[in-house]
């Protein structure tokens, strides 16, 4: 069986840290879009529904 290393080598936790921000970062960045895409239907939504707005 082969036991882990608790101290990797050096650059590999600073490789995993720039990894995983850029990764975060995305995250949060494809949440905000999602909520302004949310905010964006329910306000066109209603509009559609009774026609006050129409698809061309």
């Amino acid at each position: 069986m082969s036991e882990l290393n608790p101290n990797p080598m050096p650059g590999v936790l600073s490789d995993f840290s720039k990894l995983m921000q850029a990764i975060f970062s995305q995250q949060d960045n494809l949440e905000r879009q999602n909520q302004k895409l949310t905010a964006l239907r329910d306000w066109l939504l209603p509009m559609l529904m009774n026609g006050q707005m129409r698809v061309a």
